[in-house]
């Protein structure tokens, strides 16, 4: 089947599902995520009626004239965590491939060019949250099931840039990358080109393509935009790597990933401490918390947070795998204020009237939620009317957490 076999342009809205069962076609390689399977590998099954079938390209060949362009440019693997023992082999004359990840993994670009379009419901076709992009030497490559995109259209991304994550909206049996190339432009959903498979292109001697872009500053996370103003966490993140209390993971920092109440207490006790992330960790909990599992990241850290006051013990448990809430992760703060750094940490809790849901705030944490907010350590957070909430029961994230620490070593040492 061509792109112009109904003497249009074959839109995407109309199912590839439908037009296969008209006309007798298979669709060779849909997506099943099976039990077992790996994060990277190319699964291949039957088609079946929740798989990802209704949006594979129907198998045809481009041009000598058409592919030239594809096959002189480099095209770099889109999941930059999957590793090498991960990835299978292709499938000859399918015109996409379905990469199964874990959900929330970054998606990337293949190679620089300009977001030409994006869809942001589960309608379009069976894609999901989707991103394309349009390459200088007139190709294009698509990127689909996202859980959610970063990237606007008439946006300029470089090669290894995060469009989005990993997920499985649209028509999707599980968390998976939808890739294609196409040898033309997308524009409006209409396409003007063909499918080609892209294993060959992304994927040398059975090893990903490494993205080829500018290399990182030090210090520097390809999920965190120096350049963009209103990136507000941005030079926080840069200063707190800088001083070797946070890090990222393979170049990715996950600004808005929630952070846990013994990542926050490791990052207090470098601050404290000489500790670094790579200290052995400690193999005795000095602690009467009997979950502070000894020879955990957060073991020394627990340990060190008991004897500061930090961490009362009121409680058995320290829960460092809990989530930290933000009014936890202030008194956190106030108490390292206190009894660490022996700062005057005393604030007007009037001073939190201003927020919608002070009501909220447990008795407990309005002292240290007042000094927090006073000393612009934890800010609020202002919603899309223009007001402000403390949100203290909501969990914090890692990008609020970089702030926290750095502007606390600001204020009180």
């Amino acid at each position: 089947m061509t792109p112009h076999m109904f003497g249009a342009s074959v839109r995407r809205t109309f199912f590839l599902a439908a037009v296969a069962a008209a006309f007798a076609l298979t669709l060779t390689i849909a997506f099943a995520a099976p039990a077992g399977a790996l994060p990277g590998v190319l699964q291949s099954t039957s088609a079946g009626p929740q798989d990802d079938s209704a949006v594979q390209a129907v198998p045809r060949e481009a041009s000598v004239d058409a592919r030239a362009a594809v096959d002189d440019a480099y095209w770099a693997w889109p999941l930059p965590s999957v590793g090498t023992d991960h990835i299978s082999q292709g499938f000859e004359g399918h015109g996409a491939l379905d990469i199964w990840e874990s959900e929330g993994a970054p998606i990337v670009a293949s190679r620089s060019g300009v977001v030409s379009s994006v869809e942001t419901t589960d309608y379009l076709d069976g894609y999901g949250i989707c991103v394309v992009l349009y390459h200088h030497d007139g190709t294009s490559s698509l990127y689909a099931h996202m859980s959610s995109r970063i990237v606007e259209p008439g946006q300029e991304v470089e090669a290894g840039q995060v469009l989005g994550y990993v997920g499985s909206t649209g028509w999707s049996t599980g968390p998976h990358l939808h890739f294609e190339i196409i040898t033309g432009t997308v524009l409006g959903w209409i396409w003007n080109g063909v499918e080609v498979d892209p294993y060959p292109y992304i994927v040398t001697n059975g090893v990903p393509n490494a993205v080829v872009a500018e290399p990182l500053e030090e210090n520097s996370y390809w999920d965190v935009d120096y350049n963009d103003l209103g990136c507000w966490y941005a030079p926080f993140v840069k200063q707190a790597t800088e001083m070797g209390l946070m890090a990222g993971t393979n170049d990715y920092f996950r600004p808005e990933d929630h952070i846990s109440r013994g990542e926050v207490l490791t990052v207090l006790y470098r601050a404290a401490t000489d500790a670094s992330a790579t200290d052995a960790p400690a193999y005795v909990n000095t602690t009467p918390f009997v979950d502070n599992t000894p020879g955990q990241f957060y073991t020394a850290a627990v340990n060190w947070a008991y004897r500061a006051g930090i961490l009362s013990a009121s409680s058995s448990e320290a829960r460092p795998d809990d989530l930290i809430t933000r009014e936890e992760l202030a008194t956190f703060m106030h108490r390292y204020a206190q009894n660490v750094r022996y700062a005057n940490a005393w604030a007007d809790p009037s001073i939190l009237n201003a927020a919608l849901d002070v009501y909220e705030v447990s008795d407990w944490a309005r002292s240290a939620l007042a000094w927090t907010a006073s000393t612009n350590i934890l800010s609020g957070r202002v919603q899309g009317d223009g007001s402000t909430l403390l949100a203290p029961q909501e969990a914090a994230t890692r990008a609020e957490m970089a702030k926290i620490i750095v502007v606390t070593i600001q204020t009180v040492g």
